[in-house]
């Protein structure tokens, strides 16, 4: 009855091992860090006063569709939602003091109609779209403002 009952827990602790391996490598492959002393300008479309910590700015970007990143103004008690990341615009990634950055942790599936994009390569940094059976991968035209497919 003894050997028995330990025959299980080499399984079990297998099956935690497998788990947890899992979940981890889940987590270092979306999971985002702040970045202190940056800040991504021009792209701020909403400005929330009294956020005496940053998860008031976690909660209202998660809320916004729009948001894709925020800056965190620990000296004013401030968030700053973008709809923009440092890896669409690295131009408008600047040095601030007093400010932290942090990008949104997940991923868009589909277009948004609110975040046009700029251009094709900012919507996503190359997105792949799929149209009937092949797949595109659209370039941008600047005189056009189109995204025109190509192979």
């Amino acid at each position: 009855m003894g050997v028995q009952e330990f025959f299980y827990l080499p399984v079990l602790l297998f099956m935690l091992v497998l788990v947890h391996s899992a979940v981890t490598q889940y987590h270092r492959d979306t999971r985002e860090v702040s970045i202190f002393g940056r800040m991504l300008q021009k792209h701020i479309f909403k400005t929330i006063t009294g956020a005496a910590f940053g998860d008031v700015c976690f909660r209202e970007c998660y809320r916004d569709v729009r948001c894709q990143s925020f800056n965190y103004a620990f000296t004013q008690d401030k968030c700053e939602l973008s709809n923009r990341t440092k890896e669409a615009r690295p131009e408008d990634f600047i040095p601030n003091s007093d400010r932290y950055y942090f990008r949104r942790d997940m991923k868009r599936g589909e277009p948004i109609p609110e975040l046009s994009a700029d251009s094709c390569k900012e919507n996503q940094g190359e997105r792949r779209w799929t149209s009937g059976q092949r797949n595109i991968l659209a370039e941008f035209h600047q005189t056009s403002h189109s995204c025109v497919g190509s192979l």
